[in-house]
């Protein structure tokens, strides 16, 4: 799975990221931002996450642009914050589809074997 802004860099979205969720929690210091991102065609397969900085911290606070009285879309745009993201490219969707055509023709197999195994058994 790809972790895109691993790199560092604005947080800005990137190559067709969108921010799809956002979410304030706590006050103060404590305060921290939750940010969930699509973009379309992928299957992005974690759950939303905190900003981070470049050494992967979770920052929280005004820094992590926690602060009430900012939209928090618009800092996170133009910090140097990110957002873990795991997630399958749009490209990978047939050989997923091939994997599940083959395991279930295996299992299929693998049952309509045992049932006549079964049956000639019994007979």
């Amino acid at each position: 799975m790809r972790q895109p802004g691993a790199g560092g860099g604005s947080g800005a979205p990137k190559d067709g990221w969108t921010g799809i969720q956002i979410q304030l929690s706590g006050s103060g210091d404590n305060a921290h931002l939750t940010v969930g991102v699509s973009r379309p065609g992928d299957w992005v397969v974690s759950e939303p996450g905190p900003a981070v900085d470049s050494a992967g911290k979770e920052v929280r606070g005004s820094e992590g642009c926690a602060a009430p009285r900012i939209d928090p879309m618009e800092c996170f745009a133009t910090s140097d914050l990110h957002v873990k993201v795991k997630y399958q490219p749009a490209d990978q969707y047939w050989a997923f589809q091939r994997i599940e055509t083959v395991s279930f023709l295996a299992l299929a197999g693998l049952l309509a074997g045992f049932c006549s195994w079964w049956l000639r058994r019994l007979a």
